[in-house]
């Protein structure tokens, strides 16, 4: 209980500081609340294409860059994506794959660790939502019973964040989480999806296969 509220005492402390991207706290945080509650989600994955190859070493991002001049693809959007929001440099800024220790015990949890860092850009291309303080937790807000315990712990406490900004703000997002809230409930299991695959496929193909589709309320490409 403790070591609980050690946990949501820092990632407040984290929230009150713009800017302090902690991403190592942060993979820690949600590993902690994890607990078992994606065991079953993981042995699934584990049986799928994309599982098999990421158990075998690959990844996702290893020829990302064959689809960079390819029209309405997935991967196209991801990289428009990228370059509105300067990723390159904010991924080597954080450095996560540096700075994210996987907590998990055995290889098929370092496996799924690195498969989930990899495809959470992705799926803010899938659901629309910019990679800002409040895009995140609506996309949180959509996935969240996908992604473990962990998430849900931090959804909350980011709901907290802005219940204490004050009631003009949170009534201004209300909106912008019961959207998230009915387009989750629609959609299928991305984390199941043949993403070795779907980089190649039309986005709005993809959205259809997993019915996902994009926020109308707060799109990173009007925001």
């Amino acid at each position: 209980m403790f070591q609980s509220i050690s946990f949501i005492l820092k990632l407040v402390k984290i929230q009150m500081k713009p800017g302090n991207y902690d991403t190592g706290f942060i993979a820690e945080f949600i590993s902690y609340f994890n607990g078992h509650s994606i065991d079953n989600t993981v042995a699934l994955w584990a049986k799928t294409s994309t599982g098999q190859r990421y158990q075998a070493g690959e990844s996702i991002m290893d020829n990302l860059y064959k689809y960079k001049d390819t029209e309405n693809t997935l991967a196209r959007e991801y990289f428009d994506f990228m370059e509105k929001y300067y990723f390159e440099k904010l991924r080597e800024h954080l450095k996560i794959e540096e700075n994210v220790k996987f907590q998990e015990r055995d290889e098929l949890g370092k496996a799924y660790g690195r498969f989930m860092v990899d495809v959470h850009d992705f799926t803010h291309v899938l659901t629309g939502y910019p990679p800002d303080p409040l895009g995140e937790l609506l996309r949180i807000e959509r996935v969240k019973h996908f992604e473990g315990n962990g998430w849900r712990v931090l959804s909350r406490i980011g709901k907290i964040r802005i219940f204490l900004n004050g009631i003009r703000e949170w009534f201004s997002c209300l909106p912008l989480y019961k959207e998230a809230r009915q387009m989750g409930k629609m959609s299928d299991n991305y984390i199941f999806a043949d993403w070795f695959n779907i980089l190649g496929q039309d986005i709005n193909e993809v959205r259809e296969n997993l019915n996902t589709l994009p926020t109308t309320k707060y799109h990173w490409q009007n925001a």
